[in-house]
């Protein structure tokens, strides 16, 4: 692990405690492994895709030729000699454009990074973020922006944050924010309608005059492996085989997800659930679950049977099975057939923040303006094509 000195990294003093950043290697990984696990049992805010068990494996197998910047935030005390991991983001660097827009650090999403809060400590969340702008900004060619898509606006990290930009006077723009299916604790009664939930009945008794269909879940002493390969196979089989986008068409991307999920059962906190006809998978999904809740990462199902909706139908057996007491994050786009299904909405956000320097300020100032202007346009144009 590369460590900043206090000149270097920012340095920031926090009661009895001195907050340090230092950049974690690869190969430092597994060393830090079990900090790292804690960390992720206090985080203010669960986020599956950057614990060891998702982060490490992406970071080896998923990063390809652009370097990663995992900044671990270690509280220590007055001599050094104990420290604690106290918060862990991984930044990819953003080059200026033609001296118009300023360099910047963007949260790294991989292609199944589905949320980007950072694992920040409950006890010492805007310390943390404090700690992280000041480092940004002793970096060579010092960033003046960070790019933070796919915050979780409900969560503490993101409130400390809040706090930080208003109590520091930072600039913070909302570049987007929607809302997506989310499953929450109690009774499981969404929106769906008896109308809908009659017609899906009747597909589901279609799909019984071919053969048996059985709800089942993988068992802790199940044989990961063989459900792996099936849900590889399975979503290799309809158009993300064809357009070559499935996982098993990129060795690895297949990879990942078997390490992923190996990792997950050998800590009990996979749950995998299937829909089978005559033995056989026609409906599968992938959830990996965290402290409080679980997050939903992928769904495949066999599209030669799409006239009975599978896909839904194992969606229905999965809100009626899953636990009353966890959550569930759909980590899906702002619309997707679970809304109905579901009976909450979690909100996201995209931000980008300004370092406080000169070029990151008149940058993050003049979003607003500029997006005004873009939508004004888009409105005259629609208004125009319209009349035409």
């Amino acid at each position: 692990m590369k460590h900043l000195n206090a000149v270097e990294n920012g340095q920031s003093e926090t009661g009895h405690a001195r907050l340090d950043v230092d950049i974690l290697k690869l190969a430092d990984a597994e060393a830090m492994k079990d900090e790292w696990i804690e960390l992720a049992s206090q985080a203010f805010d669960p986020n599956v895709f950057f614990e060891y068990d998702q982060l490490a494996p992406a970071l080896s197998l998923l990063s390809g030729s652009t370097p990663i910047i995992v900044a671990c935030v270690f509280a220590k005390n007055s001599d050094g000699k104990q420290r604690q991991l106290i918060g862990l983001v991984p930044f990819e660097r953003v080059p200026g454009r033609l001296g118009v827009t300023p360099a910047a650090l963007r949260l790294w999403q991989h292609p199944y990074a589905l949320l980007s809060t950072p694992l920040i400590h409950k006890k010492w969340a805007k310390a943390v973020w404090r700690a992280l702008i000041a480092w940004s900004r002793s970096q060579d060619r010092s960033p003046q922006i960070i790019d933070m898509p796919l915050l979780l606006a409900e969560g503490g990290a993101y409130k400390a944050l809040v706090d930080v930009v208003r109590e520091d006077r930072l600039l913070l723009f909302v570049a987007d924010h929607f809302t997506r299916a989310f499953l929450s604790e109690g009774p499981r009664t969404g929106s769906i309608s008896n109308s809908k939930l009659s017609q899906l009945r009747r597909k589901r008794r279609r799909l019984e005059d071919l053969g048996h269909v059985e709800y089942k879940e993988l068992p802790h002493d199940g044989d990961v492996d063989r459900w792996i390969e099936d849900f590889l196979r399975l979503e290799a089989s309809g158009w993300k085989g064809q357009e070559g986008t499935a996982m098993a068409c990129r060795p690895e991307h297949a990879d990942y997800f078997r390490q992923i999920c190996r990792n997950a059962v050998a800590r009990q906190r996979l749950h995998m659930p299937a829909l089978l006809l005559d033995g056989k998978p026609v409906a599968m999904k992938c959830n990996f679950l965290s402290e409080t809740g679980a997050f939903w990462l992928k769904v495949a199902y066999d599209e030669s049977l799409s006239k009975f909706s599978p896909g839904t139908l194992l969606e229905l057996e999965n809100v009626q099975n899953f636990p009353t007491d966890r959550w569930m994050d759909s980590c899906t786009a702002p619309t997707s057939y679970c809304d109905e299904i579901w009976n909450g909405r979690r909100t996201i956000q995209n931000v980008m923040l300004s370092t406080g320097g000169i070029r990151g300020n008149l940058t993050v100032g003049a979003l607003p303006f500029l997006r005004a202007i873009k939508r004004s346009l888009r409105s005259r144009s629609a208004v125009k094509s319209s009349i035409a």
